[in-house]
């Protein structure tokens, strides 16, 4: 236990024995560090539990405390107030994976405040680590890692406040000299940033893959400034919680194979994406960035509940935009409500994207461009590629226009107010012997492409041929067919 009594500090074993003491305020990081020194010389996690060191009171530490062997901290009404650039490091001096490492390391119950510029906990080279309610406040980051790894790698139930330089994280991860970092999973994480160009969690790129992997969030929620993720980032996920700060969540560097299932975010951002599943109930942007946008990437689904109007993109922005940096295939949007946006456009199909590989499916669209502050607003414009639209319902169409080019949208089962995108049917007229065209109202909403016209009486079995436009669809007889009550009819079917 190390604990303080009036100006001195101490540490003792369980036994009561004496271990180091000194000034408070001034030796209190050389006693914590001589109560690691005196633990066994333990590397990786033993099969009983940890030595445990409590921290009882409030300390201030003006040099790192070097944490290299297994050992559990837990606090008692504690705070440490760090004065030097880290508070503790969990690192050995071995950059290599192979033993001896730091295994198991926990701290428990600490509040810990810096001075603004500094770091809290910072873990190098080891694994299994974990940090359990622990409030950490006033720092540059909250915890820097760099190659960590293992099966039990936690933050659960913690406070990270601070403001991390422009482009970092509050929780920094670091490219390191071999591998990369991995597998650490964060349940209950409030984060609180307060500098607009850096984020919660920032991802330098690795050296064995591209990207951090397998971090795992369950219930995260973010106030203030910053971006909540960006960088490098593989194989992660982030279940619950509640994104609220101010402009930009995601924006990333690079990331593959995520999952992103959460209440709300202002958007998501990547320069290049690949096998990501957008699963956010409600994006609403904060600034003229759209709601998603993705430069280049295969493989990802964007799967967003509605997308609000926010402060509005004006109009050179699209609330979502892909394909306009590289190469896409294989994107599909699927069941996103647009309301009440104003912008370019609701999707943007970018250059780059292959032909028929961005598909739009089971969205609405509803009041776009309603305060008509947009002299042209699109449902969906592309630059090029052709889009497939199948079973989208455009409402309210009087503010904006279906798209910039109808040939390049491939529609199926759509609806545009009272019109569609294809429709069928059966017609039924009389002949009076001279009458030769017969017209048919297709209800789509342009000229059809596509036009089936089939008899269904002996009369209507006539030679004839079928034209359309952007209202009908017309019967041409070469000579007029009898005269007769209902005795020519037709089954019919058209498409766009």
């Amino acid at each position: 236990i190390v604990r303080k009594d009036g100006s001195t500090v101490w540490a003792e074993d369980a036994s009561g024995k004496t271990i180091a003491s000194g000034e408070a305020g001034v030796d209190d990081a050389s006693v914590i560090q001589s109560v690691l020194n005196y633990l066994p010389d333990l590397r990786t996690r033993a099969s009983s539990a940890p030595p445990v060191v409590i921290l009882k009171g409030s300390f201030t530490t003006n040099t790192k405390i070097v944490v290299d062997k297994v050992v559990k901290f837990v606090g008692e009404n504690c705070i440490i107030n760090i004065q030097s650039n880290t508070g503790f490091e969990v690192f050995n001096g071995n950059t290599s994976t192979d033993d001896p490492y730091p295994q198991g390391v926990v701290f428990e119950g600490l509040t810990v405040r810096g001075d603004g510029t500094n770091t809290a906990f910072e873990f190098k080279y080891c694994s299994d680590w974990e940090l359990r309610y622990v409030w950490v406040g006033n720092v540059a980051h909250s915890l820097v890692l760099e190659r960590t790894w293992g099966d039990s790698q936690l933050v659960l139930n913690c406070h990270f406040g601070g403001t991390p330089p422009d482009g970092k994280g509050l929780i920094q991860i670091n490219t390191p000299e071999n591998d990369n970092t991995n597998a650490v999973t964060f349940v209950n994480l409030i984060a609180s940033i307060y500098n607009e160009n850096a984020a919660v969690l920032h991802a330098e790129q690795q050296v064995r893959s591209t990207g951090a992997q397998g971090f795992n969030f369950y219930k995260v929620y973010q106030e203030g400034d910053g971006k909540f993720m960006t960088g490098y980032w593989e194989a992660f996920g982030i279940y619950g919680g509640v994104l609220n700060n101010k402009k930009v969540s995601f924006d990333f560097t690079f990331c593959k194979s995520g999952l992103i299932q959460i209440n709300s975010s202002k958007s998501f951002l990547a320069t290049e994406a690949h096998s990501m599943t957008l699963k956010i109930k409600y994006i609403a942007p904060a600034d003229t960035k759209p709601a998603v946008h993705i430069g280049k990437g295969n493989n990802n689904v964007i799967q967003i509940g509605q997308i609000d109007r926010g402060v509005g993109l004006g109009s050179d922005n699209s609330y979502i935009l892909i394909g306009d940096a590289d190469l896409v295939l294989n994107n599909i949007i699927e069941g996103v409500t647009f309301t009440c946006c104003e912008g370019k456009s609701a999707i943007e199909c970018g250059s780059h994207v292959y032909q028929d590989n961005l598909i739009v499916r089971n969205c609405k669209f509803k009041n776009l461009n309603s305060e008509g502050t947009i002299p042209t607003m699109y449902a969906i414009y592309t630059n090029g590629p052709t889009v497939l639209v199948e079973d989208c319902i455009f409402e309210q169409t009087s503010n904006y226009v279906l798209t910039n080019d109808i040939s390049k949208l491939r529609l199926k089962g759509c609806k545009f107010g009272e019109f569609r995108s294809e429709n069928s049917g059966t017609a039924t007229f009389s002949g009076d012997g001279t009458t030769t065209q017969f017209s048919i109202a297709h209800g789509l909403v342009s000229t059809p492409t596509k036009v089936l016209v089939t008899p269904m009486t002996a009369d209507a079995a006539a030679d004839f041929y079928v034209t359309a436009d952007d209202t009908n669809i017309y019967i041409n007889y070469l000579t007029a067919p009898a005269a007769g009550t209902d005795n020519l009819k037709f089954s019919w079917y058209a498409e766009v």
